[in-house]
């Protein structure tokens, strides 16, 4: 199994002139930091909440499944294509169920496919403004973060569990995305 970025967002969901702003900073000599930044800030928030923000397209390969599959990075907007052992299957041989839902799934009329691959488009929407405003709210505050602890310095974390749990977020951050965060069973 894997899953593979195929086309990555666009744009940003928080523009530079929003970081900017965000920041108090009124010159221009740090601005390829700052889109670095909110790049970064955009790229975790999507890791702890597991889901894709801006339109972004995604790829999942199976090598077996059975009836339904996951997909992950709700929400989904549309499945491109499904190929099974390297053939296209037909558009009414499968569907999409519950496409903003936290779990998502693809529907196959198939029995343990083989080979499988889903190729989908995921996120809120093409432009900032689809993106709801507490994550957009996060990712700002994220971005103050790093550039105020441009120095590296993390923060302590014991376990790997800790760490996936987002103790490496500002609690605040974490406060805005809980509601968004797909939780795996």
């Amino acid at each position: 199994m894997y899953q593979q970025l195929v086309t990555p967002p666009a744009m940003e969901p928080v523009t530079l002139e929003e970081a900017k702003l965000h920041l108090r900073i009124d010159g221009n000599e740090e601005d390829s930091l700052i889109s670095a930044l909110i790049m970064a800030a955009r790229q975790k928030c999507e890791e702890y909440t597991r889901r894709a923000f801006i339109t972004q397209t995604w790829e999942l390969a199976l090598d077996s499944a059975s009836g339904k599959v996951y997909l992950p990075r709700p929400p989904i907007q549309t499945i491109n294509e499904v190929t099974l052992d390297g053939k296209i299957v037909s558009a009414e041989n499968y569907s999409l169920i519950g496409q903003d839902a936290f779990y998502p799934k693809i529907s196959l009329n198939a029995v343990n496919p083989a080979g499988l691959v889903i190729r989908y488009i995921s996120g809120y929407g093409s432009n900032a403004a689809d993106v709801p405003q507490a994550i957009r709210q996060a990712i700002l505050m994220l971005v103050a973060h790093l550039y105020e602890a441009r120095e590296g310095e993390a923060p302590q974390v014991e376990y790997e569990v800790q760490a996936r749990a987002g103790a490496d977020i500002p609690p605040m951050v974490t406060s805005l995305l809980r509601s968004y965060r797909v939780m795996m069973l």
